[in-house]
């Protein structure tokens, strides 16, 4: 079985949880310990945990920062608590698997944009959200319908920004009004 080498810098976790904990304990080791020691120690159990357990750090650093003690937690109580968050999170962590993020096919927007009929092209940008295509398929666009329908930058836009929200937590209804104004506005448009 081949296992992926870590990309995380457990120390420099270790490190950060013993800084936040400073902030929030009055003292960070118990009487004749080494806060330096701590922190090495926990760095070697954060090594013997998957990346995506060590990741929850923060969650787990916030959660024990909340419950009033004089002495911070100790490696031990970290880790286990690290391993409890994991086990609450499974479902999560098992519903994006690697696989299924994998199995996600990209969509080509370049080579849709080179096949597409004329009318495609006009409503490229309902048919797919601006979020979604690369800036260069935006720039094609404008440029197309500059070139073949007259538009201006401002009426490129327009269309581009089809799927945008007309404001700031807009509702459903105010977005359905702005696509129907965006419509309107080219079906009345004389030559595009």
């Amino acid at each position: 079985m081949h296992t992926i080498e870590s990309k995380i810098n457990h120390q420099s976790i270790s490190q950060d949880i013993y800084d936040t904990f400073k902030n929030e304990f009055p003292f960070l080791a118990h009487k004749g310990q080494n806060i330096d020691v701590l922190i090495s120690t926990l760095a070697n159990k954060l090594m013997a945990l998957p990346d995506r357990e060590v990741l929850l750090w923060g969650m787990v650093v916030t959660e024990m920062s909340l419950v009033r003690k004089d002495n911070a937690p100790l490696p031990k109580e970290i880790i286990a608590a690290i391993k409890q968050k994991a086990r609450e999170l499974k479902p999560a962590f098992d519903s994006v698997s690697p696989r299924a993020v994998l199995q996600v096919q990209e969509t080509n927007y370049e080579s849709l944009w080179r096949n597409a009929t004329d009318k495609q092209k006009h409503d490229f940008f309902i048919d797919h959200r601006f979020t979604d295509v690369p800036p260069f398929i935006r720039y094609w666009f404008m440029k197309h319908n500059k070139e073949h329908r007259g538009w201006t930058a401002h009426e490129s836009s327009m269309m581009i920004k089809f799927w945008a929200l007309p404001f700031h937590l807009a509702r459903k209804e105010a977005m359905t009004k702005q696509q129907n104004e965006i419509r309107q506005y080219f079906r009345e448009r004389t030559n595009g």
